[in-house]
């Protein structure tokens, strides 16, 4: 993920309210934080699914230091495919 997809992602991620996880593709990141893990195609909207179920606090802030995890982990586990 380049620097503009980080934009993107960022957008998306504050304009995805009220979203019914039981209909994302979360089930793809199932254990993105292992060695093992296999890089997965993915959209910028998945990403940002994820964003918000991993970072979203309840006090309505963001954990930014999950955040920037995942960004490390985009880096080389996730394709963005559109």
């Amino acid at each position: 993920m380049n620097k503009a997809e980080q934009s993107k992602l960022w957008e998306r991620v504050k304009a995805r309210t009220g979203i019914d996880f039981a209909m994302t593709n979360l089930h793809l990141f199932d254990g993105y934080g292992l060695k093992e893990f296999k890089a997965v195609s993915v959209t910028l909207d998945d990403v940002a699914d994820l964003v918000r179920w991993q970072c979203a606090v309840f006090n309505g802030t963001w954990d930014l230091v999950e955040f920037n995890s995942i960004l490390k982990f985009s880096k080389t586990k996730f394709i963005i495919i559109g």
